[in-house]
């Protein structure tokens, strides 16, 4: 079942606002514009953890995991799914965009109050007081999260990412001096409460600047003259979007409680100190694919919702889009299995050698993820949000199954559940998410067959070539390693069967960026 969205009547005075249209090369400089902002994110990232792992202590972070979970589960409603909503609606219209903006504020205030009525509840959960200032502070950057919701969807429409990569660079960067700023004033946990919610503000703030909300403001000013008569029209006209969007966030939220599960249950049975130690490595391990996947979400939406409106093989347009991330994913997530006990020492220090175990096995898991976020987005550009909200509730139950299985056998017998749950799921998702569409299971599998492929092949040659390295923890070694899989991991991505025509297609990909680039 899809939920429809309509065009919208034309909008009282301001005309829909077109946003079709398309030079060439659009989507791949979108996606180049993400990227490259992405990379100067992560160097700050890698830099700023690897700071904090040394200011702070592993119960610093378990104490502000207790709330994280919490936080990032309200995370998934942010918005309550009315940008993807807004994205993949056929017209743009400003009027429609002002009362879908009220709607969203007064969710991100709902969900802030609620926050705030958690704090208590979680501090006697846990058995920790700390806990219920942590979840009253981070309820400022719950709403603030929330307010840009139409702001970003009208860019990501028009595949104007830059005002999106500035604000997001730019809101990293003030958060993390706030939170370093902190930390060495001896804040502890406070340091990390501080970079979620000045994070948060400055991103709403910058975005709010880049969106060019001139149009829609006509819109409001319209509005505020209609009739109550009108005015109820204005909200019977978005209610496609509104089902939409409360099927896409039920499918969401639905799906991290599954997925957040396995922290939940550390931290009631071993502690903060524990917690801390499985949620870096969760969060490590996570890093790999969330700092590709993650910032390309809204290109990936936008891109393959044009092909559908086009009429074009969404088959091919999936194959064609996935590959390219996925070939720095996987290579990525296998290097930092393979070099798990060196790179912790190295970005994290001795005192995280516990996070050692887990890392490995959650970068199983994380492989899996990756799978079933692209499988998410098939559902949401094919509009079949309520068959994704049922398949979020059975994963959700086999998740919770298999962490109380292997919470018998402490927090490593939950990380075993949780990579076996997420692999089972993999395989199911990727029939679901495509039946009854014009996309196959294949088309998601060839995107991810010759990087895992390739990475298979370089970790086993690496193993073989230079085993002499692997007693040394120090930077040096751990670099030329890299260096090494890095080289075999491409010689292999070529010398698999189809290699010539693949990279043939990157050299495309590249030449649209330029092209794009130029047209601008």
């Amino acid at each position: 079942m899809t939920t429809p969205l309509s065009p919208p009547d034309a909008p009282i005075g301001v005309a829909a606002e077109s946003v079709s249209a398309a030079r060439p090369g659009d989507a791949a400089r979108a996606g180049a514009i993400q990227l490259a902002a992405q990379g100067l994110r992560l160097v700050v990232s890698v830099a700023t953890g690897m700071t904090l792992a040394r200011l702070l202590t592993p119960t610093d972070f378990g104490v502000y995991a207790m709330v994280a979970t919490l936080l990032a589960l309200v995370d998934t409603a942010r918005g309550f799914g009315l940008g993807p909503a807004l994205v993949h609606d056929a017209e743009w219209s400003a009027s429609r965009a002002v009362t879908v903006a009220k709607a969203a504020l007064i969710g991100s205030l709902a969900l802030s109050a609620l926050v705030v009525l958690m704090a208590a509840p979680l501090s006697w959960i846990y058995s920790e007081p700390r806990v219920s200032g942590v979840a009253l502070a981070v309820s400022l950057g719950v709403f603030f999260a929330g307010v840009p919701v139409v702001w970003e969807a009208r860019l990501v429409r028009q595949l104007n990412f830059w005002p999106i990569a500035r604000a997001e660079t730019i809101a990293l960067i003030v958060s993390v001096l706030v939170a370093l700023f902190i930390a060495v004033r001896g804040g502890d946990y406070w340091a990390l409460v501080a970079q979620y919610v000045t994070y948060t503000l400055s991103r709403a703030v910058l975005l709010r600047l880049g969106s060019q909300w001139g149009t829609v403001q006509v819109a409001a000013a319209a509005q505020r003259a209609q009739q109550p008569s009108e005015k109820a029209q204005r909200w019977r006209e978005v209610r496609p979007l509104l089902a939409f969007g409360r099927q896409y966030t039920l499918a969401q939220t639905i799906t991290f409680a599954g997925r957040s599960a396995d922290r939940v249950v550390v931290g009631v049975l071993a502690g903060p100190a524990v917690l801390g130690l499985y949620e870096n490595a969760n969060r490590w391990s996570m890093f790999a694919f969330g700092q590709v996947l993650d910032p390309l979400y809204n290109v990936f939406l936008a891109t393959l919702n044009r092909a559908r409106r086009s009429g074009a093989d969404l088959g091919a347009a999936v194959s064609r889009v996935f590959m390219p991330p996925m070939s720095a994913v996987v290579p990525a997530l296998a290097y930092l299995a393979l070099e798990t006990p060196a790179i912790v020492r190295v970005l994290l220090g001795d005192q995280w050698d516990g996070a050692v175990p887990y890392l490995r096995i959650l970068c199983g898991a994380a492989a899996a993820n990756s799978v079933l976020k692209f499988t998410r987005i098939v559902h949401v550009v094919t509009g079949s949000t309520a068959r994704q909200l049922r398949f979020a509730v059975f994963r959700t139950l086999i998740m919770l199954a298999a962490v109380l299985t292997g919470a018998q056998w402490s927090a490593m017998g939950i990380a075993w559940s949780v990579l076996l749950a997420a692999w089972s799921l993999a395989v199911c998702s990727l029939w679901y998410s495509t039946v009854e569409t014009a996309i196959r299971p294949w088309d998601i599998v060839r995107a991810f067959a010759r990087p895992s492929g390739a990475a298979l092949v370089a970790a086993g040659l690496l193993r073989v070539m230079a085993p002499a390295l692997e007693s040394d923890a120090g930077a040096p070694a751990m670099l030329l390693r890299a260096a090494m899989f890095g080289v075999l991991y491409a010689a292999a991505w070529l010398a698999l069967p189809g290699g010539t025509g693949a990279a043939a297609q990157l050299m495309r990909l590249l030449r649209d960026v330029r092209g794009g680039a130029a047209a601008r």
